[in-house]
């Protein structure tokens, strides 16, 4: 494995919210809900959308361009764009990197 800090304090990432992180100038969303920390790839794969900037409701991140929503945990698309459930999509699920906390700080494997 290959753990990267994503230089963010556990303590700047409340349950329930999302935060951007820049990694081996690989931008990254980070996410936390009640005691569990995911992360994912930044952008949505569809059109580049910052997903830092999107929404986070429940079991899902939406992103802020085109309404694409993803599963939390696993990154699984759930509708395109067009509201489009897969198969039929043509977007592509989001990435997901094991994430950790060491000495208070976030960190991912980058693999």
């Amino acid at each position: 494995m290959s753990w990267k800090s994503t230089s963010l304090p556990l303590s700047e990432l409340t349950g329930g919210s999302m935060r951007k992180a820049l990694v081996d100038d690989r931008p990254i969303l980070l996410l936390r809900r009640t005691d569990a920390l995911f992360a994912f790839q930044g952008r949505c794969p569809h059109e580049g959308g910052v997903l830092a900037n999107g929404t986070l409701e429940r079991d899902r991140v939406i992103c802020p361009l085109h309404g694409a929503a993803f599963a939390i945990p696993g990154g699984t698309l759930l509708t395109d764009p067009d509201g489009i459930a897969p198969p039929s999509g043509d977007v592509p699920s989001l990435t997901s990197y094991p994430a950790r906390v060491t000495s208070g700080t976030v960190e991912v494997d980058l693999g």
